[in-house]
């Protein structure tokens, strides 16, 4: 099949559409459009796209973002090895002996589970909390859109 565009045709187009009237727009149009362009201008920096904040506030939240992150990623691997758990144990039995029992019960589940996750393939550990992690992430966005949308704020 030929894909050229017929010369004749395209001069023909054009010339029936140039006989159309020009379409005017609604009057309720630019008074519209002013508003909005008025409300977006007096939105917060927070309010706006992230690629428009101050670099400062940027700059802080990506600090933030990669502190939390290696947060998360040391308490995993701490718990993982069980470190924390040990020494929260210790912890927690000095200064609230009369919940011992409730402890060692919740110990021994966690030993359970540690061990559980030791068996497992640490790479598919990482792999299935990065998952999970991206999900909860995903339902953030997700939710945040569904407001913004019942509440007419796109």
């Amino acid at each position: 099949m030929d894909n050229r565009i017929d010369p004749k045709l395209e001069a023909l187009i054009h010339q029936e559409l140039r006989k159309l009237p020009s379409r005017r727009a609604p009057q309720t149009l630019a008074p519209r459009v002013l508003a909005a362009i008025q409300a977006r201008a007096q939105q917060s920096w927070w309010q706006r796209p992230w690629t428009t904040w101050p670099f400062k506030f940027r700059l802080a939240f990506m600090v933030a973002s990669v502190c939390s992150a290696t947060l998360f990623l040391s308490l995993s691997f701490g718990v993982l090895n069980g470190t924390i758990a040990d020494s929260l144990g210790l912890k927690l039995g000095q200064e609230f002996g009369f919940l011992l029992p409730v402890w060692e019960v919740l110990r021994a589940l966690g030993n359970a589970v540690l061990l559980l996750t030791r068996s497992l393939n640490q790479s598919l550990l990482l792999a299935l909390s990065s998952l999970v992690f991206m999900m909860y992430l995903a339902c953030m966005a997700i939710g945040t859109a569904c407001c913004r949308v019942a509440f007419n704020k796109l």
